[in-house]
């Protein structure tokens, strides 16, 4: 622990308020908008939070990070296009949507002259007012269905670490984000995505039974995870079909 310094606010906002200056100073010409988003944001941070920003170029199809350590604080600047982060509002067709939008809707503009960032939210309230159905089918073959191939795997051919290890790293976050997505929501808070899933209204019970058997830790039974993540699989799939999707097909597409 005493290799990760602890590092106050005031330092985190002196290492936000350098950063602005040189984006300021060195690319403000380039630049649409600059947001700072993530704990910082929301004056939240604690002594171990990192310093993320949110730089929207004027040009398009820009789409690429810098990621630093400086004096102890880690750093991320996030250079992406107007274009790209509005194609990725209106794409809830993968399954780490709730997460790949919430910095942009949630970002405290430090400079915004034209707007850019009510214009994300604008266009996100507009987009979930339309029906998400047909994103579905991706959701869940690429999504739910690739997943659960991963941990049948490891259920039939590896041992009991293996079976956690699927569960926790794939089919926990899987779970969590297709509930948000199926609530037209974002995740704001990574550490209580999961508490934030059990409350959506959109939900299924087995959703909430695997995610309070992961995180009381209680999962030294194999068996128990497989059946509670095999009846979270089925009741995601009915619901599938209740909306008049089809899960598989008999023909190839190409």
């Amino acid at each position: 622990m005493s290799l990760i310094p602890e590092i106050t606010h005031h330092q985190r906002l002196e290492l936000a308020e350098n950063i602005f200056n040189k984006l300021m100073t060195e690319k403000q010409s380039e630049i649409l908008a600059v947001g700072l988003y993530g704990s910082m944001a929301k004056n939240t941070d604690h002594p171990f939070s990192d310093v993320e920003f949110d730089v929207i170029p004027k040009i398009d199809g820009v789409n690429f990070f810098v990621s630093e350590i400086y004096n102890g604080i880690k750093y991320e600047i996030n250079y992406i296009s107007k274009n790209i982060l509005l194609d990725n509002i209106r794409n809830p067709g993968k399954i780490d949507w709730p997460e790949t939008i919430s910095a942009s809707l949630t970002a405290k503009p430090l400079y915004d002259p034209t707007g850019v960032f009510d214009e994300f939210k604008k266009e996100y309230e507009q987009f979930i007012k339309t029906d998400f159905t047909p994103f579905y089918k991706n959701l869940f073959v690429e999504g739910i269905y690739e997943s659960m191939c991963k941990f049948v795997k490891a259920a039939k051919y590896d041992d009991e670490s293996a079976i956690r290890f699927y569960a926790y790293h794939y089919l926990f976050d899987e779970f969590i984000c297709f509930i948000f997505i199926l609530n037209k929501s974002v995740i704001t808070n990574a550490a209580t995505r999961w508490k934030d899933s059990l409350e959506m209204p959109v939900n299924f019970e087995s959703h909430k039974r695997f995610i309070n058997l992961l995180m009381s830790g209680d999962v030294k039974d194999a068996d128990t995870v497989i059946k509670s993540a095999f009846d979270v699989y089925s009741d995601i799939e009915t619901y599938m079909k209740s909306k008049g999707v089809s899960t598989s097909s008999e023909e190839i597409h190409i």
